[in-house]
């Protein structure tokens, strides 16, 4: 039987309290740990990425457009 780890993945972004965050990633954690052997850091952080939702997902897609226009530069940015 083929088990779908995105069913398995919890939500977050409707309650952003440090609490809330808090519960989420160490179960995010837990399935993080299960699944790292058997599969790529990539798909683990499209599982984490797609799990966002409310104030969550507007961040995350709030930050690649910034991370993308960015990489469109003509020049380097450099960290400090």
């Amino acid at each position: 039987m083929h088990h779908t780890h995105e069913s398995t993945f919890p939500f977050f972004g409707d309650d952003i309290s440090a609490l809330s965050y808090i519960a989420w990633e160490r179960e995010v954690d837990d399935l993080v740990h299960s699944l790292h052997l058997r599969h790529s850091k990539y798909y683990i952080l499209t599982l984490c990425i797609s799990s966002f939702v409310g104030h969550a997902r507007e961040w995350w897609d709030y930050r690649q457009s910034r991370v993308e226009k960015v990489e469109n530069l003509p020049f380097k940015v450099g960290v400090s």
